[in-house]
């Protein structure tokens, strides 16, 4: 059984202690490179600062080691708007062309969520900092997309 599901509860008078064991716990997982248990000792951490810093964190780390598929995954739950800060954020610090692939990914969670206005809203923000090759490539991709979304999509709604 994992770490991460076998933390004991604290006493009331060490309650206090609950945030920082769950952070440690959360960073030496990342560590190893167990995702998963990162993520599941992230969302029992009851400090929601410390698990905003946490959920930063793995997203950085997922997405520096290329674990795209392993971020699409995790279940995000009361944390989406918060990833969808932490990605607009990174994507605008960065030059257009490392910039992209958050982009790509936001557009791909939105996809995933069924939000098609949000993933719309991505793909203007991609269009507008990126250049004449990346406005294609966008292009592109959102042709791709638009051919998804018209086969998943009966007519008449």
């Amino acid at each position: 059984m994992p770490i991460c599901t076998t933390i004991p509860p604290l006493y009331d008078r060490f309650s206090f202690y609950q945030p920082t064991l769950y952070s440690i716990l959360f960073l030496n997982q990342l560590k190893l490179g167990h995702y998963d248990c990162a993520f599941i000792s992230l969302n029992k951490n009851p400090d929601r600062s410390r698990r905003v810093d946490c959920l930063r964190e793995l997203v950085i780390t997922l997405m520096n080691s290329n674990c795209i598929d392993t971020l699409l995954k995790i279940p995000y739950n009361d944390l989406l708007p918060q990833l969808e800060d932490i990605m607009e954020q990174r994507a605008r610090s960065l030059q257009p062309q490392k910039a992209a692939i958050y982009y790509n990914f936001l557009y791909a969670l939105h996809i995933k969520y069924e939000n098609y206005k949000k993933g719309e809203h991505v793909f203007l923000l991609l269009r507008s900092q990126s250049g004449f090759l990346l406005y294609y490539i966008a292009f592109l991709f959102d042709f791709s997309c638009s051919h998804y979304v018209r086969t998943r999509i009966p007519r008449g709604r």
